[in-house]
Parts: C-alpha cells; sequence; structure tokens
C-alpha cells in the first residue's frame, strides 16, 4: 500500500558457534599468514638487495674497478632481480663505456619500455649508443624523442653534445654550428 517505499529489505542472520562450522578440506590447507611476519621478510628483502646494489653503485664510482668484471657483477644481480631497474641503468652506461653497444641499447630500451618518464636519461643513453654504431638517422629521432620528453627548457648540454656529432657525420654543418652555439650558451649559464 502507501507505506511501500518504506520496506527495507533486511538479510537474516543466524550466528552459530565456531565448532560447529565444517570447512572443507582445500579450505583447511591454506595456509594462515601472519602479515606481522611476512612484512618483516620483505623488508629484509628489500633491505639485502639495497644493500647490494648499493656495493655495486659503489663500485661503479670507483675508477679503477674493472668495468667488464662489474658488467658481470651486476648481470649476476639482475639475474636474481629482474624489476632492479637502476641496476640496468647503471650496466648499459658500462657497456657503452666497454664499445658493447647494442648490449648498452637493449639495457636502455628495457627501462624506457618500464617507464619511460622516470628512466628519461635512458633515451638519451640509447641515442648515444645508436651514434657509436653508425645509426645517425635513428640516433637522431631518438635525440628527438628525447627533447620532447623533457621539453627543449629542460634538455642538457650533453644531448646537443651527441646531436652536433651526430650532425657532423652527417655534413649537416649549419645544424652542427647551431647546436655548437647553444653548447657555448649553455656552458656560459653554468659558469655564471
Amino acid at each position: 500500500g502507501k507505506n511501500d517505499h518504506f520496506y527495507i529489505e533486511r538479510l537474516k542472520k543466524i550466528l552459530l558457534p565456531r565448532d560447529m562450522i565444517i570447512y572443507p578440506q582445500e579450505i583447511l590447507d591454506i595456509p594462515i599468514m601472519n602479515p606481522i611476519k611476512e612484512k618483516e621478510v620483505i623488508e629484509n628483502e628489500l633491505f639485502s638487495i639495497r644493500k647490494s646494489f648499493n656495493i655495486l653503485r659503489g663500485k661503479f664510482s670507483d675508477k679503477h674497478y674493472s668495468k667488464s668484471k662489474l658488467i658481470n657483477e651486476l648481470t649476476d644481480f639482475i639475474n636474481v632481480n629482474p624489476t632492479h631497474y637502476a641496476s640496468y641503468h647503471l650496466r648499459a652506461i658500462l657497456y657503452t663505456h666497454v664499445g658493447k653497444y647494442n648490449e648498452a641499447i637493449a639495457d636502455n630500451q628495457i627501462l624506457i619500455d618500464h617507464n619511460e618518464r622516470i628512466w628519461v636519461e635512458a633515451i638519451l643513453n640509447k641515442a648515444e649508443a645508436l651514434y657509436f654504431l653508425g645509426q645517425y638517422d635513428v640516433a637522431l629521432q631518438t635525440i628527438k624523442h628525447y627533447i620532447d620528453s623533457i621539453g627543449i627548457e629542460n634538455v642538457e648540454i650533453d644531448c646537443y653534445r651527441i646531436r652536433a656529432e651526430i650532425y657532423k657525420k652527417l655534413k649537416m654543418n649549419s645544424e652542427y654550428k647551431n647546436d655548437l652555439k647553444i653548447i657555448n650558451t649553455l656552458k656560459k649559464r653554468k659558469r655564471s
């Protein structure tokens, strides 16, 4: 009748003592996790990973430490921690230093695919490796992508330096000279 809109359906609850409830074996076999203990295990693992990586980063900063040996150590670390992206970054730089440009490109691409915004530097590093391989047109496209990603106002001297070298190889003299002017302007700004 006229009070129908006041009617609310309520579910009925029947409370049973726990010892009367019987669970199937599949549910009984599910392990009950202790969130505090699990959190502690995860924190210990993360601490161990950070500690190991910091040791590798220290070796990376040591100019006297063998780059090839460190590449091998980083590779072992990556094999155990495949989502530790900072280690790919270090290894990509080392690959470029030792002339393994295809490997450097592959590591930089992993970073770009993972998160281009966080690893925007990987785009420029990839362009440099492409330059060393003589793939000048692809390197130029990669530099353009880098500039588009970070904005022209944020571009560092290294970007112009690499691009100038590419222009020089391609005999694009006016573009080369223009980049040299930009480099000199940026150097003056840094000094003042």
